[in-house]
């Protein structure tokens, strides 16, 4: 970029990297002091004043206070979530240049976000691209337009309850236990219903043979994680087919549901995992064991579950 108002010799690559795409979204750069240059905004502000002022009627004078009025607060949100954006860089990123039509995309959609916990999921999608272009897609960034502050807390516990399969998509387990989990966290809202209605998890659950379920291996937290399962059941002696066995439920977060997950730190549920896994080895004799054998009761402080707050932390991705 030529004659740059930002020296950018001093920065890291990260930085350096977040100042440059966001040159590209707003056309100023950006200064990482905390102030975003607006001078083109209101340069366009007074300029329609002017004229209205000289050759047009009132009405046009009070359509450009209400478009300065809205460029300036537009202004205002897109600073804040760069400013989580930069709190939230790794410190390392590719190289890979950030898509300009991505960009483009972020700020139009980013530019109303004006409660202060959505912009930190909005920063911290801006980071995650700059670290690794290709995090976000467009299609997530439209969702989280609509997406309400509950909505997004529901989603926050939704994580809590949530496990990461060994190629890191999530799902969560379908039984009594996650779902009073999630009940008990909003007030008798059924989130995981809402959830599925609006999209953030898939719309048809994977039956796994309680036999089968050995084969999963999962996290939780920091926790690497197992079923354990029964063997599988006899056959019949005549016509030597299987036996009929229980399944586990479970349910995917949707492509939408799993990049979302990326941006919001999981909350571990004190006890969580001891809890499900007493439930589903009485329904079906499958139980959660540590990768390392070691019984489920000790993973999580015991039975008892302590909700905590369900709402958007601070702090990296």
């Amino acid at each position: 970029m030529t004659n740059p108002i930002v020296d950018l010799t001093p920065l890291s690559k990260p930085v350096t990297k977040l100042v440059e795409v966001v040159a590209q979204g707003i056309g100023a750069l950006y200064k990482p002091v905390g102030t975003v240059l607006q001078a083109k905004a209101d340069a366009k502000a007074r300029l329609i004043l002017t004229e209205a002022d000289i050759e047009v009627s009132e009405l046009w004078r009070r359509a450009a206070q209400r478009l300065l009025y809205t460029e300036i607060e537009r202004q205002k949100n897109l600073e804040a979530i760069i400013d989580k954006a930069r709190a939230a860089l790794p410190e390392r990123v590719r190289e890979d240049p950030v898509p300009k039509d991505w960009i483009t995309h972020f700020f139009t959609a980013a530019q109303d976000v004006n409660d202060e916990d959505m912009q930190l999921i909005w920063g911290r999608i801006l980071a995650g691209e700059v670290a690794e272009p290709g995090n976000t897609s467009r299609r997530t960034l439209e969702f989280l337009k609509t997406l309400s502050k509950q909505e997004a807390e529901m989603f926050v516990a939704l994580l809590s309850v949530s496990f990461a399969e060994k190629q890191g998509w999530r799902f969560v387990v379908e039984n009594s236990v996650t779902s009073r989990t999630l009940v008990e966290a909003f007030g008798g809202v059924d989130v995981e219903r809402h959830m599925l209605d609006i999209g953030i998890l898939g719309a048809e659950p994977t039956l796994v043979p309680a036999s089968q379920t050995s084969a999963w291996r999962f996290s939780y937290g920091t926790l690497s994680l197992k079923f354990v399962g029964p063997p599988p059941p006899p056959r019949t002696p005549k016509l030597g087919l299987q036996t009929l066995e229980h399944k586990l439920f479970i349910r995917l977060f949707s492509a939408i549901g799993q990049e979302l997950s990326r941006v919001a730190r999981q909350e571990v549920r004190e006890g969580f995992v001891a809890h499900l896994s007493d439930s589903i080895q009485k329904q079906i004799r499958v139980r959660i064991e540590a990768d390392d054998g070691e019984p489920s009761a000790a993973l999580n402080g015991g039975p008892g579950m302590s909700h905590g707050n369900s709402g958007v932390s601070e702090g990296p991705p």
